[in-house]
This record gives C-alpha cells, structure tokens and sequence, in this order.
C-alpha cells in the first residue's frame, strides 16, 4: 500500500480471528456448544485513494490496526 503498487486491500485480523478461535474451541472442550457457523472478526477496506461513496479507512489506520 504505501509505495502506491496496490489500489486497496480488504484487511482482516488474524489476531481476533485466533483468539475468537481458541475461544469456541475451549468452550467446547470444557462441554460447551460446538462451534458452527460464521463469526464476522472483521474486515476494513483500506485505500490511500478513497472513492466517494465507499466506506473505507485510511493506509495509516490499516498499519496501526493491522493485527486487530
């Protein structure tokens, strides 16, 4: 993103998706609820180049909240 090769990217976070992960496992494995289904850990468009009517966040955001 920063040296302008790419238009955008759709970030996600693979730390909210390991802890939410580790967590249904845990419950599970203490004779809680399966895991099953979709669990929305979040996505952000992020441009440098927003377009008018599009939600999105910034490059400087996508790097400090790139982890989750």
């Amino acid at each position: 993103m920063r040296p302008g090769d790419v238009d955008a990217t759709a970030q996600q976070y693979p730390q909210n998706m390991a802890r939410e992960g580790v967590r249904a496992l845990a419950e599970a494995a203490r004779g809680g609820d399966e895991p099953s289904g979709f669990l929305d850990t979040g996505v952000e468009l992020i441009t440098g180049d927003p377009a008018p009517g599009v939600e999105s966040r910034d490059v400087a955001f996508g790097v400090r909240n790139c982890w989750g």
